[in-house]
């Protein structure tokens, strides 16, 4: 796995003060290029009115002159300003896509930890990201859901195996332990820089949206819509896959679980589309088989 080198944080520094630097410049010389044109346009009314033509002749030579030097120096400043936001956009891709790999690693992580979630993280973002797109979601949340996906449980690294991998019912006690990842891993995704959005998905992931979910107990569209989003995909994925505390349900009995829970647990416009997703064939569940 790459590391983030002090190089690399200097280069992408470097190049956006120079970006910085290049726009000022830039600016200057329109600024003064429209001087000189409106220089020239004084001269040439003088022309109009009968001044000494030699003398003007001169001023305008020595004005057309300037500017023909001021516009070939714009036309070098733009190349480089061109340039160097190249430079840029290329560095914050590469951050971007260092970002992507940390978090793919991490939740991989996560799911190490219990094998019978192996591959969860995948499925849940293209379920996720299907959704947002019948929702007509902007790409920042689109990004947002990928990121979340494979964060969403990151707080579970606190949690005991005795209570993660316990195959059956928890008591009070271990629910209230198990709860608590959510908010776990809202604090680690707050120290990360914009990362705003992922954050809140990681901690609102459980609310229902009747107000009886968790943490903090929102209702309806207080609940981020990238949280709403993501709960459905978890809790469909939960459903048809097998888990130390549940064997997997049939496809039909989990779609019907999903229409039961409609307003009480999930919102019904994001329902809506994720049925509409799955019956365009954007999300191809994966169930296993259900034994008994």
């Amino acid at each position: 796995m790459r590391r983030p080198t002090r190089s690399r944080r200097v280069h992408q520094v470097r190049s956006k003060r120079r970006s910085r630097t290049l726009e000022r410049q830039n600016r200057t010389l329109k600024s003064e290029n429209q001087s000189l044109l409106n220089e020239l346009e004084d001269a040439y009314q003088s022309l109009l009115l009968g001044a000494e033509t030699q003398v003007l002749n001169e001023e305008l030579k020595n004005k057309i002159l300037l500017l023909e030097q001021s516009r070939i120096k714009t036309e070098q400043l733009n190349r480089q300003l061109n340039s160097a936001n190249q430079q840029l956009n290329q560095a914050y891709g590469d951050l971007r896509e260092f970002t992507f790999q940390i978090m793919k690693t991490l939740g991989e992580l996560v799911e190490g930890r219990d094998a019978p979630t192996a591959g969860h993280c995948e499925r849940l973002i293209d379920y996720s990201v299907a959704i947002a797109r019948e929702l007509e979601l902007p790409h920042p949340q689109h990004e947002a859901l990928s990121y979340g996906g494979y964060m969403h449980d990151i707080g579970k690294v606190a949690i005991p195996d005795r209570i993660l991998l316990k195959p059956g019912r928890l008591t009070r006690e271990e629910y209230a332990c198990m709860k608590e990842h959510v908010v776990f891993g809202w604090k680690l995704m707050c120290n990360l820089p914009a990362m705003e959005e992922t954050a809140y998905i990681v901690r609102h992931h459980h609310e229902r949206y009747d107000g009886t979910g968790y943490p903090d107990g929102l209702v309806g569209e207080h609940i981020p819509i990238t949280a709403r989003v993501l709960a459905l995909a978890d809790v469909f994925d939960a459903l048809i896959t097998r888990r130390p505390y549940k064997e997997p349900y049939s496809l039909d009995k989990a779609l019907d679980i999903i229409r039961c829970d409609t307003g009480s647990h999930f919102d019904p416009l994001v329902v809506d589309a994720f049925f509409r997703a799955l019956a365009q064939g954007a999300i191809v569940p994966e169930p296993q088989e259900e034994n008994g």
